[in-house]
């Protein structure tokens, strides 16, 4: 099989579904869009798309209930919805696969270009790599909108088609051609006047212009989504349309994340409830929302959630909102991946840092499995990888229970928010594990970055501590404020020598103390706001009451 596919149908690795945005994955240069509507009585208004973002779907059909990763599948097939929508699933013939995407082969049955590591397909080749399509889902509720990512099973140009109808009426046809590689398409259908679809059928129309083997009804359909309700609107928007974790160690808790429902309609929107449902929901924790019973026309609220893996591998819910709105329940998929490696901290910041100055912290790795952690690659990745280096006491093999730790350095290039990733290779589930790390390049220095008063006896003022401000940028920095902020802000004090404006190349300095209130460790910040990068600047201090 050609095209950098490789399939096993029975060694294979179990793999868990992951609702993903697939948008982005697909390449439309060289796409060729066609649609054809039905001439028929129907008055409907039907409305092709070639995105998941243009379809606008509030459901989706998850490949992953019908079985494991290589479940041989019968001719026809029952599935459900997200939002519930019974979902009959027929082929050409028995023998198809449900099957899992891999990033590399030949840990599972598919592997390619276009569909994500650890989604679901349906994989229409039976037993002698023939096909089973087309692919046929009928609905127990009628529907205003289907769409799914859709690839030819060997390389070359091919078109799929997607067919909308109500009953044996066919209300509209739409077709997309992929570039000349083949990459995976998606190809989706709107009925802009209301739920009237009651089945479609995904199909290839012509395929293989590189291979004179390819077989048009041999393909792979990636999760179907859909959109249920009145219309092809909806009166919320959700920001963003999916939540991934990456890799968690088990039983760590992730930071949390969090996604925006704003209500885009023209009347108040009724919320009567938000849960988090799914095959691992319990892994995924509602922590708080500023949603309440009602939104008000163009607001906005939260959801945030972190996610606690209690196995390996890929983890899947996803977050369901039922209200008043077109669409409901609206549905937000989570995913993440449990893993046996356990960094600490999850992520790195390192503040303000002046231009050409270094900041250094540390991340610790824990193999927390029972069995030697392999350890093949570590690297900085992204987008600003130049501005951080690192070093690491890691060799190739970290026994159970063991620890190494890596020293990272930022050193800011230019001026602003700098971002990458400690990426780091191995054997454990989720790999390769980024940790993500940032810093701010700024042009206001402050020497030294943090103060320690010692212990100090309550009620006593220690002597001052100096801070320098330092302006290495070419222009005057405009000061506005500078203050102490933090939890125990009253047991410290600060005077200072800076005025309004410091020019290119001056410093000024910032006196502080500590008299602590009470016993036990006492901390806050020196807060500077300026007009520099990464402002306000903060400059922890500390101290202990004795």
């Amino acid at each position: 099989m050609a095209k950098g596919l490789k399939r096993e149908k029975r060694k294979l690795f179990i793999t868990e579904a992951v609702m993903l945005d697939r948008t982005q994955l697909i390449r439309l240069c060289g796409l060729v869009v066609l649609l054809s509507l039905a001439t028929t009585a129907w008055s409907d208004t039907m409305t092709g798309v070639s995105s998941k973002a243009s379809q606008g779907s509030n459901d989706s059909v998850l490949w992953s209930q019908l079985g494991a990763d290589a479940t041989v599948l019968a001719a026809s097939a029952k599935a459900t919805s997200g939002a519930g929508v019974a979902v009959n699933v027929a082929f050409a013939g028995a023998n198809s696969l449900a099957s899992a995407v891999c990033a590399a082969a030949p840990t599972c049955s598919w592997s390619g270009t276009g569909f994500a590591s650890g989604d679901r397909i349906i994989w229409t080749a039976d037993a002698a790599a023939s096909g089973n399509g087309p692919v046929s889902l009928s609905f127990g509720t009628s529907v205003s909108g289907a769409g799914a990512l859709i690839q030819a099973d060997e390389p070359g140009q091919f078109t799929a088609l997607i067919q909308a109808f109500n009953g044996s009426t066919l209300l509209g046809s739409f077709s997309v051609t992929s570039n000349a590689t083949g990459d995976a398409v998606y190809v989706g259908i709107l009925d802009q006047t209301g739920a009237n679809i009651t089945s479609v059928t995904f199909s290839l129309t012509a395929c293989g212009t590189a291979d004179a083997s390819c077989v048009r009804s041999d393909f792979g359909l990636d999760t179907v989504f859909l959109n249920v309700g009145s219309g092809s609107g909806t009166t919320v928007s959700l920001t963003p349309t999916s939540l991934n974790f990456g890799a968690v160690a088990v039983g760590v808790t992730s930071a949390v994340q969090r996604v925006t429902l704003k209500n885009t309609g023209t009347a108040a929107l009724a919320i009567s409830s938000i849960a988090i449902t799914g095959t691992n929901s319990t892994e995924f924790i509602k922590t708080a929302t500023t949603c309440g019973a009602s939104l008000a026309v163009k607001a906005a609220c939260t959801i945030s959630v972190d996610f606690k893996p209690a196995a390996t591998g890929a983890r899947a819910a996803v977050i369901s909102i039922i209200d008043n709105g077109s669409g409901s329940p609206q549905q937000v998929p989570l995913s993440g991946t449990g893993t046996t490696v356990k960094f600490a901290p999850a992520s790195l910041s390192f503040g303000d840092v002046a231009l050409g100055v270094s900041s250094v912290k540390t991340i610790t790795l824990t193999n927390i499995a029972t069995t030697a952690l392999s350890i093949t690659a570590i690297a900085i990745t992204g987008t600003n990888a130049a501005d951080f280096t690192q070093t690491h006491t890691c060799g190739a093999s970290l026994a159970a229970g063991a620890k190494c730790t890596f020293s990272i350095t930022f050193t800011p290039l230019v001026i602003g928010t700098r971002s990458a990733s400690l990426s780091v290779a191995d054997s454990a589930a989720g790999s390769p594990q980024l940790i993500p790390l940032k810093g701010v390049g700024t042009t206001a220095k402050l020497a030294p970055t943090s103060l320690n008063f010692g212990s100090v006896t309550v009620g006593t003022t220690t002597a001052a501590k100096l801070i320098t401000l330092t302006n290495i940028g070419t222009t005057a920095l405009t000061i506005t404020s500078i203050t102490i902020t933090g939890a125990a802000a009253g047991d410290f004090s600060q005077t200072h020598t800076c005025g309004a404006s410091l020019a290119a190349g001056a410093n000024c300095t910032i006196s502080v103390q500590f008299k602590p209130t009470v016993a036990g460790n006492r901390g806050a910040a020196i807060r500077v706001t300026d007009n520099a990068a990464g402002s306000p600047q903060q400059v922890p201090v500390s101290g202990k009451g004795i």
